[in-house]
């Protein structure tokens, strides 16, 4: 496998240096090459995109040979998309390839169907109306003929889409690989490593840790690891007012630079205990150091964690200019309960309880993401650590007794040495990249068209479209009638 990295050139010239460097050099009948650029998708569009690709295509061909496979390839978009336009445009292109004919289409189908489902699970915000645009495009990638795509929009399509998790990265390149040996008669191992961990640093990273207990324990596997460790935070600190202006006191004395923050700021707030009435408190502790909760255990809902998150703009504030990872809630009461009373923990172990609390940490994680991006935070990602142990429901009850441990408020030894190392991975790799760009506008759709047969995802649509929504352009005012960007349509907000 080579690998060719080209500075702010097309497709084309891509194209031309490949076959260069391949002058001379007889490649095996059945080699494939794949061309794609994320950044030509978002410089050139949809349209332009499909023509020069299109183009380049026909170009390693006529220097290749047809004993050469040449495929698109498929964007894996680990660093997120930070411009609604782009994601429009990685969509109509996967409609494009869906009608230029079943061999190109059925190539690396799944692998686009991995793509639309990745945009969708990892999007924020919703497009709430839709615009039509025309797309010539061409015929085939070999083709000079062209096409004429009619699009209407999409239902809900999201806005941006976030920074990838490994998790996800993953799923997406694996899924490639497959669709590479099934459909193009190649032999690439599956066995790929996604730790993202850079080479050999020239100093080791420095890391604040900070939260209630569980940042204490999360420090000292990163120290076990060989990492430079500050904890700030005790046992059962918690997120309100006081507690808030307990940590920006803390914070105050120490020297925040060039470290990395990792921020715990709902482990203690997001778990209620829920009496028989309906009554809500916090576990109580007791004489022994034991967290108790009388009744079910429950979590935080969305608007109750994106509250709590915003009362910690004081601490956000002191690590402005590091990079953060902000962790959503640990698992806690996920498999045992707190004690041996029948009156406590009534719904630990029942059916649907912990796909139902994971689901619930997921909804957690994402209110505190909705903060982060309507504070303009900069170089952050909020982080799951319920992804980072590899928890889901269907996992088996020994792997969960090792991560969890007997505890149910702390993991085992061995579940904080996955979250140090997931942190270390997710840090000191050098593709790692943090979120907090500036986003695009929040825009409002109404519309409703028929849903592609055989796709799962309600919100893309049969007829797709456009060049994107560049609405500092004449064609936008022209189309708004030169009423701007505010011509009754609705609350609008800038990102």
């Amino acid at each position: 496998m080579a690998i060719m990295r080209i500075e702010d050139r097309s497709i084309k010239d891509v194209s031309f240096a490949v076959s260069d460097l391949l002058k001379g050099i007889e490649l095996p009948a059945g080699s494939v090459v794949l061309m794609g650029s994320m950044t030509s998708v978002a410089k050139l569009g949809a349209q332009s995109y499909a023509h020069e690709l299109s183009r380049s295509v026909r170009i390693l061909g006529e220097r290749l040979g047809t004993r050469i496979g040449i495929h698109p390839l498929i964007p894996v978009p680990i660093c997120g998309i930070n411009n609604t336009r782009v994601v429009r445009n990685l969509l109509e292109l996967d409609v494009w390839m869906e009608k230029i004919g079943e061999t190109e289409a059925g190539i690396f189908r799944n692998t686009r169907e991995k793509l639309v489902e990745t945009v969708r699970r990892h999007g924020e915000g919703a497009k709430r109306y839709n615009e039509e645009f025309i797309l010539v495009m061409p015929a085939g990638l070999n083709s000079r003929d062209t096409i004429t795509i009619r699009s209407t929009g999409w239902k809900g399509m999201p806005l941006r889409v976030y920074p990838l998790s490994m998790e996800a990265e993953s799923l997406m390149v694996v899924t490639m690989v497959r669709d590479l040996c099934e459909n193009c008669g190649v032999e690439l191992s599956q066995n790929i490593d996604f730790s993202r961990k850079g080479g050999s640093a020239e100093k080791t990273t420095g890391y604040v840790i900070i939260g209630a207990s569980g940042a204490g324990k999360i420090g000292k596997a990163l120290e076990e690891k060989g990492r430079q460790v500050t904890v700030i935070g005790e046992g059962g600190w918690k997120a309100n007012i006081r507690g808030v202006e307990e940590m920006e006191k803390a914070l105050k004395s120490q020297d925040m630079t060039g470290k990395v923050a990792v921020f715990m700021p709902l482990d203690n707030h997001s778990y209620y205990a829920e009496s028989e009435e309906g009554l809500r408190s916090f576990p109580e502790k007791d004489g022994k150091g034991v967290w108790h909760v009388g009744g079910r255990v429950e979590v935080a809902t969305f608007a109750g964690a994106k509250n709590t998150m915003k009362n910690c703009g004081p601490i956000m504030s002191h690590m402005e200019t590091n990079k953060k990872l902000i962790m959503a809630p640990v698992p806690k009461f996920y498999s045992v309960s707190c004690c041996a009373n029948d009156a406590h923990c009534t719904n630990v172990g029942i059916s649907g309880y912990r796909a139902g609390m994971l689901d619930d940490l997921g909804r957690v994680g994402e209110a505190m993401k909705a903060v982060c991006m309507e504070e303009r935070v900069r170089n952050y990602k909020v982080v799951y650590p319920a992804e980072m142990l590899k928890l889901t429901a269907q996992l088996e009850e020994r792997e969960v007794e090792k991560i969890m441990g007997k505890d149910g408020v702390h993991l085992s030894s061995q579940g904080y040495a996955l979250l140090a190392e997931s942190i270390i991975a997710m840090v000191e790799s050098k593709e790692s990249v943090f979120g907090g760009e500036k986003r695009e506008r929040e825009e409002e759709y109404v519309s409703h068209f028929p849903i592609v047969p055989g796709r799962t995802e309600e919100w893309i649509y049969k007829e797709l479209s456009g060049k994107g929504d560049r609405r500092d352009s004449d064609e936008w005012r022209s189309f708004r009638g030169g009423r701007g960007d505010r011509g009754g349509y609705g609350r609008r907000g800038r990102y």
